[in-house]
């Protein structure tokens, strides 16, 4: 009698496999964006696909261990669950809306932690999403 949570029917299905949860999800946690999604993406080290675990579809991308930094955990129902954290979310969301103008981006930049951003940055492989970051600085 347990709730249908999306997060825990990844949890089980991983199976302590390496993994992280990220967009669209994560942008609405973080206050990025307001939009309902209806899929949940998960880095993972192991699938590229897309299914349907119990009528809840997921979206897997399978990328290098290089990729999965950035990471919090969270316990939810006993289950520790590893989310992209907010600093490493937001570089994915510039790379994910790029060609929008760097003002679309500054109410998200001021909800994060700078120290951290700047650690994220560090290993963030893409220049053209650093570049932009760096002029959304500028705008505020």
């Amino acid at each position: 009698r347990t709730i249908k949570n999306p997060y825990i029917i990844w949890a089980t299905y991983m199976d302590f496999k390496d993994y992280m949860f990220w967009w669209p999800n994560l942008f609405n946690r973080y206050g990025f964006t307001t939009q309902v999604s209806n899929i949940f993406t998960v880095y993972n080290l192991h699938y590229s696909k897309e299914i349907e675990i119990l009528g809840i579809k997921y979206d897997f991308k399978k990328v290098k261990k290089e990729f999965l930094y950035g990471k919090d955990t969270k316990m939810i129902n006993y289950h520790n669950l590893y989310f992209m954290n907010k600093e490493r979310c937001f570089l994915e969301f510039v790379r994910t809306y790029a060609t929008y103008n760097d003002t679309f981006f500054v109410d998200s930049y001021k909800l994060l932690d700078k120290e951290n951003l700047v650690k994220m940055m560090k290993k963030y492989p893409i220049k053209s999403v650093l570049d932009k970051v760096k002029n959304i600085e500028k705008c505020i």
